[in-house]
């Protein structure tokens, strides 16, 4: 998958459904995932890092999509992980970091979508639920707060309120984060 991404030929539209199927492979590996950590994280840390300019709305919209992308990619490599080897997102190499710093990028971001706003919040309920302690002080960011507020106001004004909100779900797991403390 990687050669596939960095092929100069693949059209653009083809990377973002890419990304999201590292995802679907790290939960249907579970904790054997682990061996391709050192391999997809950098690629992904690099799609989080591209940056757009202007207004230009076919341009926006691929960037949400490469982002939605890149945060499946996250939320499948999280849960797949789940249990002892979730801890291998912080060492031997810190993969925490850049994933909260591109949750920052998009709590920043006037211009995100809704689907990145509710993955990116998912996100962060599921990092506070997989890696517990040590990763508290990376809720202390303001971009944490920003986010989750950003998902509370499109929840109220969504007409659909099926299932669990995003933005509840977060914050429960962040709240139990410090609660047992």
């Amino acid at each position: 998958l990687s050669h596939i991404l960095q092929s100069p030929e693949l059209k653009r539209e083809v990377k973002p459904p890419v990304l999201s199927l590292l995802g679907d492979l790290a939960i249907a590996c579970g904790g054997n995932y682990d061996k391709y950590l050192d391999h997809t994280m950098p690629m992904l840390m690099q799609a989080a890092a591209t940056q757009v300019e202007g207004d230009d709305e076919e341009i926006l919209e691929f960037f949400d999509e490469l982002r939605e992308g890149v945060l499946d990619a996250y939320l499948g490599i999280v849960n797949g992980l789940d249990g002892p080897k979730v801890q291998l997102l912080l060492q031997p190499t810190n993969y925490v970091q850049p994933i909260f710093h591109f949750i920052e990028l998009i709590a920043n971001d006037e211009n995100k979508g809704e689907d990145v706003t509710k993955l990116a919040t998912n996100l962060l309920g599921d990092l506070a639920r997989c890696l517990g302690k040590p990763i508290a002080a990376y809720f202390q960011n303001p971009g944490v707060q920003k986010l989750l507020e950003a998902q509370h106001e499109i929840e109220q004004n969504s007409e659909d309120n099926t299932g669990e909100l995003a933005s509840r779900y977060a914050t429960k797991e962040i709240k139990a984060l410090f609660a047992s403390a």
